[in-house]
């Protein structure tokens, strides 16, 4: 009945996912909390996942 009535989020795909994380990931590269290597690691996770 919840999914019906839309109380339930649909859950997210995985590809989403990873460009919310590459977009944090992007933001805390300019602060310089973490290294351009772990940002490229996950940028070429997702494109391997498309």
């Amino acid at each position: 009945m919840n999914v019906y009535q839309g109380r339930i989020e649909q859950p997210k795909m995985l590809r989403e996912v990873f460009r919310q994380e590459n977009a944090k990931y992007h933001q805390l590269l300019e602060i310089g909390d973490v290294v351009m290597g772990a940002v490229l690691r996950y940028e070429r996770t997702d494109r391997y996942l498309g």
